[in-house]
Order: structure tokens, then C-alpha cells, then sequence
């Protein structure tokens, strides 16, 4: 929290939450929820993005408008299905307020948008039509595709990944913290919520903001914890033919909410459990490293950073910095707990110095306590040993 109100807030909810927030949206308590949202609507950051919220939805629109094609494209975590929840919902009580109908294409996606991908997804389209790039798409990696489909598309880019460039001049409108001075805990779903309110206030239920939060551990998530994000993921890995109506419907069954959420707990921690087993820990004066095997894992679900979080915290000390590094043959995750994370620890630029001094790094980034890349198998050993170099540096 970087404002006095913010610190206020955070204290305030602690003090309430544990008595007066559960689960199921109906019982949120809506004193403390708009109280929140409320105070976000004079957070600095925010204010400074006004123009870019306001841009994006004159686009979305007059794409509503004029019967064009609307692509979400998200990538498929938690804050980013919860993202196209959110814009979605927005864009529909738009078009009804509007008497249109709306032509919306769904893409659930990964972290990186490639031209390859692009290529395939876009290469045949004649027609102009208006992209949402949600929880990914402003990292370097995607400056080809985002090229590719410049050519065709009105592009609107919302994500809270750190920026390795600039990336304005690719999209129409750009909403990240990262130029209005914010940080990663403006999460994409946040910055949804934020959206939708320009596009149709009061058209979105505000819990959608807080399970992102959550989802992505921001530091402006509650402090109680909610079942939904799990759920969502856990559902998420179960098939590949996933529509965001789909998403939906979970969250409003709560009795499939809690039986997914228990089904992701209980598998995540059995393998977190056993990776920890085999893991190799770096016990340094100041620090503990974990080098964490993560082949085991599959890879569907659940996620291997949140395997890789379950395994770290076996070997977890009080007020010590602890990096987890994990690693397949071709993928290497980080994650970092708080006291590294005040130690200036930041993963993304490990990556970035890893991009650099190994040319079979494929691709990757991240935020300073979680970031990956993916390279070619023959170098991971090197690599992992560089990551533990570079990772007590900062601790030394």
C-alpha cells in the first residue's frame, strides 16, 4: 500500500473481515465492499489511468455500435477469466442499454501471445474488428503478433505485468499500472472492475474485483480467504471447451464452488508435499533458496506455481527471505515470500537477465516475487544454476 488510505483500509478490513465476509456473494458484506471500491476510485493510480478507461470503452462502444466483432482474449488463471467475466458482463448491459446486439469471440489463452498464435487466430479476418487483450499481451515476447494484428484490429491491451518496453504504440489503448506509477497488485481483474464502471456502472457485482485480487494475491486482496478462484482454475483444467457462460454458472452453485475448491486444495498440497521430498534447499545465512523438481506435477493442473508455494513453505523460517525455484526439462517458475520481497527480490528481472545471457530462453517474465520462462531442455541445468546465483545476490 503506497497511500495513507490504503494502509487505513487494509488495518480496517483486518480488524472486520474474520467476522463479517464469507464465501457466497450474498453474504459479502457490502459496507466494507463499497467502502473499498469507493477509496479505489480516488487511489492515484487509478486517477492518472482515467483517460486510458475512458478511451478503451469509447472503443468497445463504438464497436457495439457499428456491429463489429468483439475479441476477449484472456489468459486462463483466475484473474484472467475473472477479467473476461467482467468485461463481458459490462459489454452486455451495454449493448442492452444501447438496443444492439453484441458479437463476442472468447480466446482463453497463455501468458505470452505469439505470432504464432496470432497468425492463426486472426489470419483470416477481412473485417475490422476490436481486440481485449486481458492478463497478458504487453510483454515483449508478444511484439510480433501484436504487430499482426494491428493491421486488422482496434487493440485494447488491460495487464499488470511489469513492462520490459513500451507497448503503447501497438494498441489503442493501453491499461497498465506500470505507467501511472502503480505496481502488480493492480491486478487485471481490478483493472476490469475499474473498466466495467466506465462501461456501464453498476452492471458488474464487485466480488468478481476481490477474487481476482485474491487470485493473484494483490496487496489490496482481503484478508478472508474466498473458494471461488480455485474453483475457477480447477474447472478451468477440466476441459479445453470452456465458454465464460460456463464460468458463471460455477459461480453461481455453490455447492460445485466448494467441491472443487476442496478437490485443488487437496491435490495441490499432496504434490506440493511430495515435491518438497525431493527438493534441494540452499540453507544460506540470510536466505533459503529451494531448487524444486516439478516433472511430477501435471500439466493440466494443478498450476506448478502454486505446487511450487506448497513445497517452498515446508522450508519456510520466521522473518527469512525464501525463493522457491522450480523447474521442468524446458520451464523454470519463480516465487518469493514477503521478507525477500522487502529485500528488493524481483524475479522478473532475474528473467530478463536469464533472457539475455541464455539465447535458448524461449520466452518469459513475471513479476518481481513470481515470474517463469521456458527455454530448450539441453540448457535448464546452467540455467537453474545461474537462477540460484543471481538469486542470492540479492540477499548477500
Amino acid at each position: 500500500w503506497h497511500h495513507k488510505k490504503g494502509f487505513f483500509l487494509k488495518n480496517f478490513l483486518r480488524a472486520h473481515t474474520a467476522h463479517t465476509l464469507v464465501s457466497s456473494v450474498e453474504n459479502l458484506n457490502s459496507v466494507i465492499a463499497t467502502q473499498l471500491l469507493r477509496m479505489l476510485e480516488d487511489d492515484a493510480v487509478l486517477e492518472k489511468l482515467s483517460p486510458n478507461f475512458h478511451k478503451a470503452a469509447q472503443l468497445l462502444e463504438k464497436a457495439v455500435l457499428g456491429g463489429q466483432k468483439i475479441v476477449l482474449r484472456y489468459d486462463k488463471d483466475a484473474d484472467g477469466i475473472i477479467s473476461a467475466i467482467i468485461v463481458k458482463q459490462s459489454l452486455e448491459v451495454l449493448a442492452g442499454r444501447l438496443g444492439k446486439k453484441i458479437f463476442v469471440k472468447e480466446i482463453d489463452a497463455s501468458a505470452v501471445f505469439s505470432l504464432q498464435e496470432a497468425k492463426r487466430e486472426f489470419g483470416l479476418d477481412k473485417h475490422l474488428f476490436t481486440l481485449v487483450l486481458l492478463d497478458h499481451g504487453v510483454n515483449s515476447d508478444s511484439r510480433d503478433a501484436l504487430d499482426f494484428v494491428k493491421k486488422r484490429a482496434r487493440i485494447i491491451a488491460l495487464d499488470h505485468h511489469p513492462l520490459e518496453w513500451s507497448p503503447q504504440p501497438k494498441v489503442d489503448a493501453l491499461i497498465t499500472p506500470f505507467i501511472a506509477g502503480g505496481h502488480s497488485g493492480y491486478c487485471t481483474g481490478l483493472l476490469a472492475f475499474k473498466l466495467s464502471e466506465v462501461i456501464a456502472p453498476d452492471a458488474v457485482d464487485e466480488s468478481l474485483a476481490y477474487w481476482a485480487m485474491q487470485a493473484d494475491k494483490s496487496a489490496f486482496a482481503l484478508d478472508k480467504v474466498f473458494e471461488e478462484p480455485l474453483a475457477l482454475e480447477f474447472f478451468a483444467s477440466l476441459t479445453r471447451r470452456i465458454r465464460l457462460r460456463d464460468y458463471e454458472e460455477l459461480l453461481s452453485d455453490k455447492r460445485k464452488v466448494k467441491e472443487y475448491f476442496d478437490k485443488s486444495v487437496r491435490m495441490t498440497n499432496a504434490l506440493g508435499l511430495q515435491a518438497s521430498g525431493i527438493s534441494f534447499v540452499h540453507d544460506e545465512k540470510n536466505s533459503v533458496i529451494c531448487e524444486i523438481p516439478l516433472e511430477q506435477v501435471p500439466s493440466d493442473y494443478p498450476p506448478r506455481g502454486r505446487v511450487l508455494q506448497v513445497a517452498m513453505a515446508q522450508f519456510e523460517k520466521p522473518n527469512t527471505p525464501l525463493v522457491g525455484i522450480g523447474y521442468t526439462a524446458d520451464r523454470l517458475s519463480f516465487r518469493a515470500n514477503e521478507p525477500a520481497l522487502q529485500k528488493h527480490f524481483d524475479a522478473g528481472k532475474i528473467i530478463g537477465v536469464l533472457k539475455q545471457e541464455f539465447s535458448d530462453v524461449e520466452s518469459g517474465g513475471g513479476h518481481p516475487g513470481a515470474a517463469s520462462l521456458k527455454t530448450k531442455s539441453r540448457s535448464m541445468q546452467q540455467i537453474r544454476e545461474r537462477a540460484v546465483e543471481l538469486s542470492k545476490e540479492y540477499f548477500e
